[in-house]
């Protein structure tokens, strides 16, 4: 399969991928939208209904790369781009479509398998493309970074919905949300020096503000401060890595 007809099909399984979201969102499948099965298991770390308008974000800049990548086809930069992460990207689109669909049916457990799956497929890509990277394209970089970043966010919230299922409400305690706040900032540490993308951090941050959001709401402040400190580490490290990156490039 040549490049041209990989990047006709990555567009393809977009917009089905897209379908089976929106399905997802108006509630089509099961009869219960992703954010009624959300607030089912809410824990103390899901984050604020407003974050997840950058969705709408992600995929207006996957439907533009994608497009990109068709145009500029000769291109050997977006040649090689195509060639590098077509197959993972199909494989991401099955299980973006597999954890919506065990979502939508509350099977939260093997939801939360689809979604780390789905997660570690984008981390894949981000390293592919770091493969071939020139400093004045960015397309690519701050789409799969956003891309990237928040499905990390949306992995860990799965895994705590997993848990508050099996447990019961409150499973997750303020102190434990916490916990899991500073672990997060870790794990985005280690993986963002891997990949070197310097975008990987913003959507954790804006998930961040969306948990902190909440919590005030709530009286949780040890959420509410873990989270704030969250933030300006998650923005220091795009700071950091764009200066590095820079560097590197000029």
């Amino acid at each position: 399969m040549n490049a041209k007809t990989k990047a006709w099909v990555n567009i393809v399984l977009l917009i089905v991928t897209l379908g089976v979201n929106a399905a997802g969102a108006m509630g089509l499948i099961n009869g219960l939208s992703q954010k009624e099965v959300s607030d089912m298991y809410n824990t103390v770390i899901t984050p604020a209904p407003f974050t997840f308008r950058i969705w709408s974000v992600i995929y207006i800049l996957l439907i533009v790369s994608l497009i990109v990548m068709i145009i500029k086809k000769d291109d050997d930069y977006y040649k090689n781009a195509v060639e590098r992460i077509s197959v993972p990207f199909w494989i991401s689109c099955i299980l973006n479509i597999g954890w919506i669909v065990f979502f939508s049916y509350e099977m939260i457990g093997i939801s939360t398998i689809f979604i780390l799956g789905f997660m570690y497929t984008l981390l894949f890509i981000m390293m592919r493309l770091e493969g071939i990277y020139k400093g004045e394209r960015q397309l690519l970089r701050l789409t799969f970074g956003l891309y990237g970043g928040w499905l990390t966010v949306a992995s860990i919230v799965n895994e705590a919905a997993f848990f508050t299922k099996r447990s019961g409400a409150g499973y997750v305690t303020d102190s434990a949300g916490a916990t899991i706040l500073i672990l997060g900032i870790i794990i985005v540490r280690i993986i963002m020096f891997l990949i070197r993308n310097a975008f990987y951090p913003l959507p954790v941050a804006w998930a961040y503000y969306g948990i902190y959001s909440t919590a005030i709401e709530s009286g949780n402040s040890a959420v509410a401060n873990v989270s704030v400190i969250g933030i300006i580490i998650l923005v220091f490290l795009f700071i950091f890595m764009r200066y590095k990156n820079r560097r590197k490039w000029r």
